[in-house]
């Protein structure tokens, strides 16, 4: 029982320290939207490749753990949410933030017009 409470404790670090780089790493992302696209070597559709890439990373990295944890990107928000869910049956015990606050945000957001930046 003392080696199983050390392994969750181990696995909640690296957890922690994970996610602490994952959210390190978002302003960096926002600087260079930010940015010209002269300067900016990645296309939008290569980093939202890259942030797939990452994502699927995590899950494979929290798959041997036995953890029903699963990060996931939301497209319109283009930001993380975490999901619990159970390995049995795959339901999805939890979301944080929940989905469904999310995509209430990036339709509210979307009707008032914050979303699309377009120039003309």
């Amino acid at each position: 029982m003392k080696v199983d409470v050390q392994n969750k404790f181990i696995q909640t670090q690296l957890l922690q320290r994970t996610t602490q780089q994952l959210s390190t790493h978002t302003p960096v992302q926002s600087e260079a939207k930010n940015q010209s696209d002269d300067t900016n070597p990645l296309t939008q559709a290569e980093e939202k490749e890259k942030v797939k890439e990452v994502t699927d990373s995590m899950n494979e990295f929290l798959k041997p753990v036995h953890t029903t944890l699963k990060f996931q990107f939301h497209d319109k928000l283009e930001e993380y949410y975490v999901s619990i869910i159970d390995e049995e049956t795959d339901e999805v015990i939890r979301e944080i933030p929940p989905r469904k606050m999310l995509d209430l945000y990036a339709s509210i957001a979307e009707s008032l017009g914050i979303i699309v930046d377009h120039k003309i």
